[in-house]
């Protein structure tokens, strides 16, 4: 279900991790919510490796300057295809969240 809020969210995984959390209009803090992925052999490969190292390389332009470090050494990680995924990173957002239950098919 989408719901027109009249704004909208950031473009980043720190985003995403505050919109499951809840309370911005879609589902009340912390409710309990079932996600069902669909795809996932696709998005596990469209979300892999390549996408992993366009992801850090962007993050790395607009990170805090304190993380820049971190982002260089997960990139390196990134380009040997060692790590994790931009996949997993995701997987793993959700599952911290005691409150969904993550559906993957």
């Amino acid at each position: 279900m989408t719901r027109d809020l009249g704004w909208s969210i950031g473009r980043n995984l720190n985003a995403f991790n505050d919109v499951l959390r809840g309370g911005f209009g879609v589902h009340e803090y912390e409710e309990p919510i079932k996600l069902i992925w669909l795809d996932k052999k696709e998005n596990k490969i469209n979300l892999g490796w390549d996408e992993t190292i366009k992801y850090l390389y962007s993050k790395l332009k607009t990170c805090h300057p304190s993380n820049i470090e971190f982002v260089k050494s997960d990139l390196e990680l990134a380009k040997q295809h060692a790590g994790e995924t931009l996949f997993e990173l995701i997987i793993a957002i959700i599952k911290n969240h005691n409150h969904i239950e993550l559906e993957l098919n």
